[in-house]
Order: C-alpha cells, then structure tokens, then sequence
C-alpha cells in the first residue's frame, strides 16, 4: 500500500516548507536582478544621451576615481578636460607622465606591440640636450635595416634628400602617420648634434621584433625569424670579454622576450661560458608577467614559485607578482659571475629584475655598473604600476597609474630615487648621453672580471 500526503490546511509537510522558501528566495533574486537592469538601462539611457567626446571624458574619470594611485580633488576632477587630465595640447597634466588615455585604433595598436608585432620603422626617440637624439632601434625593424643606431641625432626628413625639413617630433609623427606600408622615406641622421647628417633611406613596414642579444669573444647571436629557435649567428668585435664570458642585451618586457631570453641562455650554455654581462641599459620596461618569467632564470636562492615584486593599491591592498618557478640552476651555479649595466633609461621592470637579483642574492650592489652622465649616475627611478583598462562600449581604453612597487624580500621601493652609487653601485663614465658606444662595457669587464 503506497501512502500519500494530502495537500490541505493545518500544518505543510517539510518539502512543501522547502518549496515555498525557495520561490520567496527566488521572488526576492528576481527583485533585485530587475532593479539592477532598471538601474544599469537608467544608466546606459542616459550615458548615450551624452555627445560622443563627453562620454568618454566621464568614462575616464570614472576610471580614475576608482583606480588611480594618487589623490585628486574631486572638484578639480570633475571640471577636467580630456586635455587637462592627460597634458595635451599645451595643458598642464592633472594625471603623472605615465598616464595616458587611447582611441580604439592606438590602443589596438598598442596591444599588437606589447605582443611583438610592430607597424612603423622601430626607433624611439629622446629629446637630449643637445637635440632629438635615437634611444633605441628595435632589432629587426626597418631602421636597423638602414643602419641607423642608438646614439644618432635626427636632423631632417622628407621624402628624398633634396627635399627634408628640419626634424622635429610632432611634425615628424605627422609626417610618418601619412606613409603606407612600404613606402620609403629618408631621415638625415649623425653622430654629432652639429653635424651635416648622413642620409638613411627607411621604410614603413610591419616587422616581428627582436628583443635579445648574445654576444660572446667569437661570436654573436639574435632572433630573426617568427620562433624562438631561429637564430643568426655572426663574428663579432667583442675581442676584450674573457674567452669564459658572454654577453646578453635585454631591450624590453615585452613580446616574446621571455622566450628570445631563454633561448639565449641555452646558448650561453652550450657556448660554455660561465660568466655573464646582463646589459639593462636603455630598457624602459615592459610587461609584469614577462619580468616574472625572465626572473625566474635570474634569481639564485629562490625556490619553487617564488614572489618577484609586490605591488600596493591606494586602498592599501597588496598583490604579489610570483615567478612560475625557479630557474637558476638550469644554466648557474653558485660560481656564476654575473655584472649587470643600466643607465638614467634603465627603468620599471628592468629596475625590478635588477631589485629581485639583489634581493634574492644573484648579485650585490658592487656588481651593478652605472653610466655617470656627468656627475650623475644612477636607474631611473620608477617604481610605480600602470594598468590599462577598456571601454567594452567603445573599444577606447585609459593607462593609469595604480600600485607602488617594491622589491620582494626587502621591500624596498626606488621610485623617485633609482638605484645609486650610495647603495655600492659601480659608476663609470659612458660615452655621451645614451652611451651609444662600448667603453663603459668595456670598462665593467675590465673591472668585474680582471
């Protein structure tokens, strides 16, 4: 005989009690879903109601409020411009140097270059005191094709040598901005900011770029092709390191350098040599999760996962950045002699690789050489974060300032001071003010390894 409740008055059997408390939980999840819709399309109503250029003005002060690092009056905010925020068009910026706000095309093409994939000619420039000057070309690019090299001084460009103006860097990017891809163009360019300039014939193309350098007494080698593995070998000039040294250029954090950089490690192995000059001049930086990875050869008493740098929120909220694993023993060992370079461009990640090296061990201040630019020598002192968010609705997205950064064991943060002699740190003088040549190298081999 099968027995049946009955559904009547006077007390509910349990499941019924249970099936009424779900539909009044489910009444009350239904309630507040609707009042967030009604809220967020009140919202969005009113958001596209607004002229295209204001709604992105308070999209990035959305952003900002929520975001960024540093304290700003609310009032001072609230009456900013675009301009205003980010120092354009003759403003004084409201927001730090490092802050920065894109359209849907830049920070598209900004995305393809943090990934490696470049359109232009691959030279970045500085305004030195004495001129325009080159502080870097990209291996691989279109202005390494034409020989142009870091150290230069821009004087003209134009579409042939009879026909140039004098360079100047918004004309220029003006100028630039109008070639197709493919298209040849001409930059005058010299060693001496006084000089008559050489004529270089550059094209605008899209180009894989190269982020690594190994050079040892016989030979050099640097990454061409699409994968990690396509190497080029050539003699190289680097006559003064000892036979059992070898030398590394790291230009940036970005694209596949983790992966150019371990190639090269694997090089250095299988050259046999035991000591190595790290060279982090002219690196301005890059990625987070690229520094981690690249640390991860490069700090000799770590273990496991192990934290290359914290970051600290305005909320006083930290995070911590990890290395995936540690990988110093698979091409050190405890006799490794490594010497590192930087200079006044030597900045962010490259001066948080360098904190991780000190702090973990791998090196002491005496092993890190500085270029004295006068009387001054030293890193460049960032120690802060940016990070960039999207606009879903537009595509458009804003860069900002957002932790302070410190080194992982000690703590310590450099921004605003760098590294310097006064910490043990090594200077020598360099050969002007973006050391384009090879006597400071020089110098810290004859200095660091006898």
């Amino acid at each position: 005989m099968t027995e049946r409740d009955t559904a009547g008055g006077g007390t509910p059997q349990p499941a019924q009690k249970k099936h009424r408390t779900a539909l009044r939980v489910l009444a009350v999840l239904l309630a507040v879903l609707f009042a967030a819709l009604a809220g967020t399309g009140g919202y969005l109503i009113w958001y596209y109601t607004l002229d295209p250029a204001v709604r992105t003005l308070e999209w990035v002060k959305g952003m900002v409020r929520e975001h960024y690092y540093w304290a700003i009056d609310e009032e001072t905010l609230e009456g900013a411009t675009l301009d205003r925020l980010f120092g354009r068009n003759g403003e004084e910026a409201l927001l730090d140097q490092y802050s920065d706000y894109y359209t849907a095309e830049e920070l598209q093409a900004r995305e393809n270059s943090q990934a490696g994939s470049q359109s232009g000619i691959g030279i970045s420039f500085l305004l030195s005191p004495d001129g325009v000057q080159v502080y870097r070309v990209a291996g691989n690019s279109p202005a390494e094709e034409s020989g142009l090299a870091a150290g230069m001084y821009l004087l003209a460009y134009g579409m042939s040598a009879a026909e140039t103006e004098p360079f100047e860097l918004n004309g220029f990017d003006a100028f630039l901005s109008k070639r197709a891809d493919g298209e040849e163009f001409v930059l005058l360019a010299d060693d001496e900011p006084s000089g008559e300039g050489e004529v270089y014939t550059v094209r605008k193309a899209a180009y894989r770029q190269n982020y690594v350098f190994y050079a040892d007494s016989e030979y050099a080698y640097r990454f061409t092709g699409e994968r990690a593995d396509q190497l080029t070998r050539a003699a190289t000039n680097f006559d003064f390191l000892p036979d059992d040294v070898a030398y590394i250029r790291l230009d940036s954090f970005t694209g596949d350098a983790a992966e150019q950089f371990e190639g090269m490690l694997e090089v250095f192995e299988e050259r046999g040599r035991t000591g190595l000059v790290l060279d982090l001049r002219n690196n301005g930086g890059g990625r987070v999760d690229i520094l981690t990875e690249i640390a991860a050869f490069l700090c000799k008493d770590a273990a496991g996962s192990f934290p290359v740098l914290t970051v600290e929120y305005k909320d006083g909220k930290e995070e911590i950045y990890r290395a995936p694993k540690s990988a110093y023993s698979d091409y050190f060992t405890d006799q490794t002699e490594i010497a590192v370079l930087a200079n006044c461009n030597t900045a962010s990640a490259s001066e948080a690789l360098a904190g991780a090296m000190l702090d973990y061990g791998t090196i002491g201040y005496e092993d890190v050489y500085l270029a004295e630019i006068g009387s001054v020598a030293r890193t460049y002192g960032k120690g802060i974060m940016q990070t960039t968010y999207t606009n879903i609705l537009t595509g458009e997205g804003v860069k900002l300032t957002t932790a302070v950064i410190r080194w992982p064991v000690s703590g310590n943060c450099i921004h605003g001071r760098g590294i310097l002699p006064a910490d043990g740190a090594v200077a020598l003088p360099c050969d002007g003010y973006l050391d384009g040549g090879n006597a400071m190298f020089r110098a810290a081999v004859a200095a660091h390894f006898g």
